[in-house]
C-alpha cells in the first residue's frame, strides 16, 4: 500500500508522521491527516536519505486487507541489506544513508552499468532486487557501536546455532522489548541453554528461528540471537515484532534476581541502541497480557 499526499487517513499515516518527527522532519501535527507538511517532509527526507523524491512511501498489507507501517528506516535498511548481500560495503545496516552507503551505491551502480548518483532510485533498487549479474553472496554486517560505547557481542556461531528454515525479514526498529526465559543452564552452560530455547522456539513452536534478536547472560555476556542482526523481524511480542528489538535476559526473573552483571550488561545495551534508533524500552507485560519479564527484572529497568 502507497502512502501520499491525499491518501486515507489512517494508523499507518499517524506513525509514518511519528517516525519522521522522531527523525527530525517535522510534518505538522501528528493526526493521520497526510497533508502538504507531511509531503514537505517526506520529501527532505528521501533527498537526505538519497532516495527518490517522490513523496511516497510504503506499508505492508498486513494478510487482512489492512496495513502494517514498518518505519522509514526500513525503506534505507533493504537497500543497505541488498547492497551487503551483493558483497558492496554500506558500513552500519541502519537506516541512515551515510558516506559509506552512498559510496556502496555508487560502486553498484557503476557495476551494473547503472546511472552513476549514489541515489537510490527506481532502477537501482529493481536492479538490487533482481541482479542481472550474478554476484557473491557475503554476511550482513552487524551495526558499529556508537562512539564511545564498545558492544561485544558474541555470534550464532559461538553457541552452535541451528541456520533458520528461511531467510529472516528486515524491517527497522525503534523500540527495545525486554524479556526473560525462564530457563535454566545446565551445568552452567549457558551456549547449551541458547540451543534448547532456540530449538524450543522452532521445534516446539514451528517458529522460523530463535524468537529473540539479543540474549544477555547471567554474567553480563550478550549473544546474537535471530539470524540477520538487529534488523531481522523476531517472534517475541505479539503485534509488535516489526518495530522492536526483542533483548531476553538468561534466567526466571519472576522468582529469581537479576544478577549484577546482567543489569550492567543491559543498561549498557540499552545505552548504545538508543544510540543507534532505538527510541524507547518497554518490557514483555507492557505490550502483551503477560508476567514478563519477570517483576523484579522489570523493575530494575523501569526505574
Amino acid at each position: 500500500m502507497i502512502l501520499k499526499i491525499g491518501c486515507p487517513e489512517s494508523d499507518s499515516v499517524w506513525w509514518l508522521q511519528r517516525d519522521l518527527n522522531f527523525l527530525g522532519f517535522p510534518c505538522g501535527l501528528i493526526d493521520s491527516d497526510f497533508g502538504e507538511k507531511t509531503d514537505g517532509a517526506v520529501r527532505t527526507y528521501q533527498e537526505v536519505r538519497r532516495l527518490s523524491v517522490d513523496g511516497e512511501v510504503r506499508a505492508e498489507e498486513d494478510g487482512t486487507g489492512g496495513e502494517t507501517w514498518t518505519s522509514l528506516l526500513s525503506e534505507v535498511q533493504w537497500v543497505q541489506g541488498g547492497l551487503a548481500k551483493l558483497g558492496f560495503e554500506p558500513g552500519s545496516i541502519d537506516g541512515l544513508a551515510g558516506d559509506r552507503t552512498v559510496a556502496a551505491t555508487e560502486a553498484f551502480q557503476t557495476k551494473y552499468g547503472l546511472v552513476v548518483d549514489g541515489i537510490a532510485g527506481t532502477h537501482t533498487r529493481g536492479e538490487l532486487e533482481n541482479p542481472t549479474v550474478p554476484l557473491p553472496v557475503t554476511e550482513i554486517p552487524h551495526r558499529e557501536p556508537s562512539a564511545g560505547r564498545v558492544i561485544a557481542i558474541i555470534p550464532r556461531a559461538v553457541w552452535g546455532a541451528r541456520p533458520p528454515k528461511q531467510d529472516n525479514p528486515q524491517s527497522g526498529k525503534d523500540a527495545e522489548i525486554v524479556h526473560h526465559t525462564i530457563t535454566t543452564a545446565p551445568g552452567g552452560d549457558e551456549l547449551a541453554e541458547i540451543r534448547a530455547i532456540q530449538n524450543a522456539h522452532m521445534d516446539g513452536r514451528g517458529w522460523n528461528d530463535i524468537g529473540y534478536n539479543l540474549l544477555v547472560g547471567r554474567t553480563g555476556d550478550i549473544y546474537e540471537g535471530r539470524e540477520g542482526g538487529l534488523a531481522a523481524v523476531g517472534a517475541h511480542a505479539s503485534g509488535f515484532n516489526t518495530r522492536s528489538i526483542g533483548v531476553a535476559c538468561l534466567g526466571d526473573y519472576q522468582t529469581g534476581t537479576p544478577t549484577p552483571e546482567t543489569h550492567a550488561a543491559l543498561d549498557n545495551l540499552t545505552a548504545w541502541l538508543k544510540g543507534q534508533t532505538v527510541a524507547m524500552i518497554e518490557g514483555h507485560r507492557d505490550v502483551n497480557a503477560t508476567a514478563c519479564p519477570g517483576d523484579n527484572l522489570y523493575s530494575a529497568f523501569k526505574r
